[in-house]
C-alpha cells in the first residue's frame, strides 16, 4: 500500500457521518415526501415513456444517498440514540417504498412502457432489464390482485421489514460467561489476554464473550467439555429471542406468496432467476445429501471415537457426541500440519499488519491504488477510511471504510455492505460508491495484539 495521498482535483464527496437525531428524522421525512411527489408525477403522465416514467423512479434512490447512509448507521454508530433514529428512519423509508410499489396508478404507467414494444426495442439491454425489473417489483407487490388483498399484502410486508430489523438487532447482541483459568485449559494465552478479568466471590475469572470471534476460538480450543457446553448454551439463549420472529416471518412470507398467487415463498423468489422451481433446489440438496451421507457418517464416527477415547482416559462415562463437541474434536483430529499452523502460524497474522498486506494484495489483483484518506470523516476513531483509485491514478473509484473492532452498541457481525451506490447525477457528474467492511475483532493494544487464526484471515478476505 503506497504511503502518500493524492491531491483532490475532483469532487470526491466523502460521506458526512455527523448526523443528529433531528437530521435523520428530517431526511426520512423529506425523502418520503419527494418519493411520493415523483410517484404522483409519474402517475399523471399522459403518455408514459422510459425517460418520464422509468428514469425518475430509478434515479430517486440514487439521489437519497444521505438517507441511505443515515439508515445504515444503526449497524455501527457508537451513539444509541443515533442507532435508534437510524432504525426508525429505515423503517419509515422502507414503508414508503412498499407503499409506492403498491400504487396501481403508477404501475399502469410502468406497464405502459413495458408493453410498448416499439420503445422497448430501441432500449439498450441494460435499460430494457431496468424496465423489466421495475415492472416485476410492482407486480410482485400485488398490483394484479384485488384492493382488499393489496391492503393485507401491504400490512404483511411492513411487518416483515420490522421483524427483519428486530432479528438483526437480537442476533448482534452478545453476553458474557465467566470462567476460571483452569476451565479455559487449552485456550491460548493470547486469547485469554484479550478477555476482561472479573472477580467473583474473590476468585479471578475471565469474561468470555458470545461474540463470534471469541466464541469460535474458545469452542475450538477449550479442552473441558463443561466449558464448551456452558458457552454453547449461553450463545443459544441469545438466539431463543429470535424464535418467535422466525416463526412469524415464515408465516408472513407464505401469506405474501399466497396473496400474490404463488404456491410458496420459494416459487415467488425464483421468478426472474436461473432456477425456476423449488423442486429443482430440493432435488439438488437431496442429491448432495445422498453423495455426502457416507462421508458424514465416516467423519462423525472418527470424531466420536476420539471423544470416547478421551472419556476413557479421564475415567468418565461417555454420554454422547454433542454440538458443543464438534469444533473442538474437528480441531484435535485435523491433520498435524494444520494443527501446527493453528498453534504456531497465527503469530504471523497480527491484524494491523494483515490489513495493510490485504490492501496490497487487492491493489495488485484488481489494478487499484488504495491510499488512506488524509482527513478522514468517520463515525468512530477506530474506523479507517481509504480512497480507491485506478492503478495509474487517472480515475477515482470510491471510498472504503474498515470498521474492524468490537465496541459497545456495535452490532456483532462480520459483513460488507454499501453505504452509497455509484451512479451518474442529473448534472452529468459522478456519484462515487462507498463500501464498509465491518468486523468484530478485539481491538489490539501495545501489550495485547490481536492475532488472526487462518479461519479469521479467510473471513476477513
Amino acid at each position: 500500500m503506497k504511503a502518500q495521498s493524492l491531491s483532490e482535483p475532483m469532487d470526491l464527496r466523502a460521506i458526512d457521518f455527523n448526523f443528529t437525531v433531528e437530521q435523520i428524522n428530517r431526511l426520512a421525512e423529506e425523502a418520503t415526501n419527494e418519493y411520493n411527489a415523483i410517484l404522483d408525477k409519474v402517475a399523471k403522465q399522459p403518455r408514459p415513456t422510459f425517460e418520464n416514467t422509468i428514469v425518475p423512479l430509478a434515479r430517486w434512490y440514487n439521489e437519497i444517498t444521505e438517507l441511505v447512509t443515515a439508515s445504515g448507521l444503526r449497524y455501527f454508530h457508537p451513539d444509541k440514540q443515533i442507532c435508534d433514529a437510524s432504525a426508525e428512519a429505515d423503517n419509515k423509508f422502507m414503508g414508503c417504498v412498499i407503499e409506492g410499489y403498491m400504487r396501481l396508478d403508477v404501475y399502469k404507467a410502468v406497464r405502459y412502457v413495458y408493453d410498448d414494444q416499439e420503445e422497448m426495442i430501441m432500449l439498450s439491454a441494460e435499460d430494457k432489464r431496468l424496465v423489466e425489473t421495475i415492472e416485476r417489483q410492482f407486480r410482485k407487490n400485488g398490483l394484479q390482485i384485488s384492493s382488499k388483498k393489496r391492503a393485507l399484502l401491504s400490512k404483511a410486508k411492513k411487518r416483515l421489514v420490522q421483524l427483519e430489523d428486530e432479528y438483526a438487532l437480537n442476533s448482534a447482541a452478545c453476553s458474557y460467561v465467566l470462567f476460571t483459568r483452569e476451565e479455559l485449559d487449552g485456550v491460548s494465552e493470547n486469547d485469554i489476554a484479550g478477555m476482561a478479568v472479573v472477580y467473583e466471590d474473590g476468585v479471578e475469572k475471565h469474561a468470555v464473550s458470545t461474540n463470534v470471534f471469541v466464541y469460535n476460538r474458545v469452542m475450538r480450543y477449550a479442552k473441558r467439555e463443561e466449558t464448551r457446553k456452558r458457552l454453547y448454551v449461553a450463545c443459544g439463549k441469545e438466539s431463543l429471542k429470535n424464535i418467535a420472529y422466525i416463526q412469524e416471518a415464515v408465516e408472513l412470507r407464505l401469506e405474501i406468496a399466497k396473496l400474490l398467487g404463488y404456491e410458496s415463498h420459494a416459487e415467488s423468489v425464483f421468478e426472474g432467476r436461473m432456477v425456476k422451481s423449488a423442486d429443482e433446489i430440493i432435488d439438488m440438496y437431496e442429491e448432495l445429501r445422498r453423495r455426502l451421507s457416507k462421508h458424514i457418517d465416516a467423519e462423525m464416527g472418527r470424531l466420536t471415537a476420539v471423544k470416547k477415547a478421551d472419556m476413557l482416559a479421564e475415567g468418565r462415562e461417555y454420554t454422547g457426541f454433542f454440538e458443543w463437541d464438534y469444533y473442538y474434536y474437528s480441531y484435535v483430529t485435523s491433520e498435524k500440519k494444520r494443527d501446527m499452523f493453528e498453534i504456531e502460524g497465527n503469530q504471523y497474522f497480527p491484524i494491523i499488519e494483515i490489513g495493510c498486506k490485504l490492501i496490497d494484495i487487492f491493489e495488485g489483483m484488481l489494478g487499484l491504488y488504495i491510499i488512506p484518506a488524509q482527513e478522514p470523516n468517520v463515525w468512530h476513531p477506530d474506523v479507517e477510511m481509504f480512497e480507491v483509485w485506478e492503478a495509474d491514478e487517472s480515475e477515482f473509484i470510491g471510498h472504503l471504510y474498515l470498521d474492524l473492532y468490537t465496541r459497545e452498541s456495535k452490532r456483532e457481525t462480520f459483513t460488507t455492505f454499501s453505504l452509497r451506490r455509484g451512479c451518474q447525477r442529473p448534472d452529468g457528474s459522478r456519484e462515487f460508491p462507498a463500501v464498509i467492511v465491518n468486523a468484530v475483532f478485539p481491538k489490539p493494544t501495545e501489550d495485547k495484539p490481536t492475532r488472526l487464526s487462518f479461519d479469521n484471515l479467510e473471513m476477513l478476505m
